[in-house]
């Protein structure tokens, strides 16, 4: 892949992550739902794993703003692996370290995968 093509799809991926995170802050849910592949597996801090359905019940509960700092993007054909610092604003403001799996399926970039951690001192 050129390095154009490449970077049209990295673009591709983080317009797909900037739509996640303005769907969740403003309670877009049928918007948010499409951006979920349905074999999504979501991770949280905690350890604790959930299903799209799972997930998506329990995302419509919070309040909370996302937004990315040093975003890498690596691409893999159809699968993309985007890592960085989350800022998750919500009672408190927190600071991660986020991990997503993108899948381009019928031309739809979705979230497979999410994985967070804390950032060591």
């Amino acid at each position: 892949m050129s390095d154009v093509a490449n970077q049209a799809v990295i673009d591709e991926v983080l317009a797909a992550e900037d739509e996640r995170c303005r769907c969740i802050g403003e309670r877009d849910w049928p918007a948010l739902e499409k951006l979920l592949r349905e074999d999504l597996i979501y991770t949280h801090l905690t350890g604790k794993s959930q299903d799209k359905k799972v997930y998506f019940e329990e995302v419509q509960s919070q309040v909370r703003r996302l937004r990315w700092i040093d975003v890498k993007v690596r691409v893999y054909g159809d699968v993309a692996l985007l890592t960085g610092k989350i800022i998750i604003d919500d009672e408190t403001t927190a600071e991660r370290i986020a991990l997503e799996a993108w899948v381009k399926e019928n031309g739809l970039w979705q979230l497979a995968s999410y994985q967070v951690t804390r950032i060591s001192e």
